[in-house]
């Protein structure tokens, strides 16, 4: 059978059940934003905070295709934002925010102008089996101007280079959930798992870790992909049942940097 990308709204284990805020920081202009997304709606929502009179202003942006991962980068001002479009193509898409402000109406109401856009940028716009979807995005630690993915059809994770001159092509594999692979890419079964979760450390001892998890479920131990050395190169990964979990220091908050 001929493959064909997923077409129209992301399967329901993509709508970003589990998903962590992602910050915006504009201190230096008196806010800071939380970022969820919502996948059917189409959008982003970033929850701003006025430092000093600490009120809160809702701001939404409204976007051209189904989000179903989102990162902020090291700026503090921009976001990647991946997704699906209408006709099937799998798209990353970043945005680099102004800030926000906040002007008193004539009758003294505090109103928020919401932050606009300052540049928009497209980073990744295919169709390819195996790269369809993307499940999970972040920054990847101990490079710069990459960002980490994990795609929803295959498992597999990958490298992609967002700098001003990215390598052609601009992915590379990092990580496979089946078939035959030849160092440095390894072979992790576990990615073939739906987790619901991705969140990255710096631990003292393992070095900079992603965690797969379900944080609503023990069913299911924890996945932990290691960068011991820092380096940018992921060098391991363990399913970390509850007693590694615990033995290995995963589970001590204070271990972390």
């Amino acid at each position: 059978m001929q493959w064909a990308p997923q077409l129209g709204s992301p399967p329901w284990q993509l709508s970003g059940m589990d998903q962590l805020l992602e910050p915006l920081d504009f201190r230096e202009r008196g806010f800071l934003g939380r970022v969820t997304f919502g996948t059917e709606e189409r959008r982003i929502n970033i929850a701003w905070t006025q430092i000093g009179s600490g009120a809160h202003y809702s701001q939404e942006v409204a976007l051209a295709f189904w989000p179903t991962a989102c990162t902020s980068l090291a700026d503090g001002k921009s976001l990647c934002i991946a997704g699906k479009e209408r006709l099937g193509n799998t798209r990353i898409q970043k945005l680099t925010f102004d800030a926000p402000l906040v002007f008193t109406s004539t009758t003294g109401l505090s109103v928020l102008v919401p932050a606009p856009i300052a540049a928009e940028e497209a980073l990744y716009n295919e169709a390819t089996q195996g790269r369809d979807l993307v499940r999970f995005m972040t920054q990847q630690r101990g490079v710069s101007d990459r960002l980490l993915l994990q795609f929803y059809d295959s498992g597999d994770i990958y490298s992609l280079d967002i700098g001003s001159a990215p390598q052609d092509p601009p992915y590379q594999l990092i990580a496979k959930a089946s078939g035959a692979t030849t160092p440095p890419v390894m072979l992790v079964p576990q990615l073939a798992n739906p987790y619901s979760q991705l969140w990255t450390g710096d631990h003292q001892v393992h070095g900079f870790l992603y965690v797969l998890c379900f944080p609503s479920s023990e069913l299911v131990d924890p996945l932990v992909l290691m960068d011991g050395n820092r380096d940018g190169t992921l060098d391991g990964s363990i399913l970390a049942s509850g007693g590694l979990w615990v033995s290995m220091g995963f589970s001590n908050g204070l271990s972390y940097q």
